[in-house]
């Protein structure tokens, strides 16, 4: 449900960990992730998911990023999707659109590994 749940968030992208979930019997590829916006003490570390392409971008930004030795900086626009943990109920962010502020050379090289992937001349940069 995404009824009055919107969420954007600004921040850095930490702790990636990738899946390939099956939806109606087809392999997505998710990625999990937490988005800082804050110190961890003002509660300001969030649980986001994200499924398909958008998912493959967060793992080649961040890869890019990784090599240049800069933080992975974004502004996610998503939803919260509850979910049960413990019989506990706990909050995770949807991601639907992710913007990357980057340096130019780590956007093209990221554009680059993404537009090869897409078309077909990927190297190993499966997300799962």
């Amino acid at each position: 449900m995404k009824r009055h749940n919107r969420v954007i968030l600004d921040g850095l992208i930490q702790s990636v960990r990738t899946e390939v979930r099956r939806v109606g019997g087809e392999a997505v590829p998710a990625v999990h992730f937490q988005i800082a916006t804050d110190a961890v003490e003002k509660g300001g570390v969030h649980p986001a998911v994200a499924y398909g392409r958008l998912a493959a971008e967060i793992v080649i930004f961040g890869e890019a990023a990784a090599e240049h030795n800069v933080p992975v900086e974004v502004t996610l626009d998503g939803w919260l999707r509850t979910v049960w943990r413990e019989e506990a109920p706990a909050s995770t962010v949807v991601a639907e659109r992710v913007v990357f502020h980057l340096p130019s050379e780590v956007r093209a090289a990221a554009v680059a590994r993404l537009s090869a992937l897409l078309n077909g001349e990927g190297g190993s940069h499966a997300t799962g």
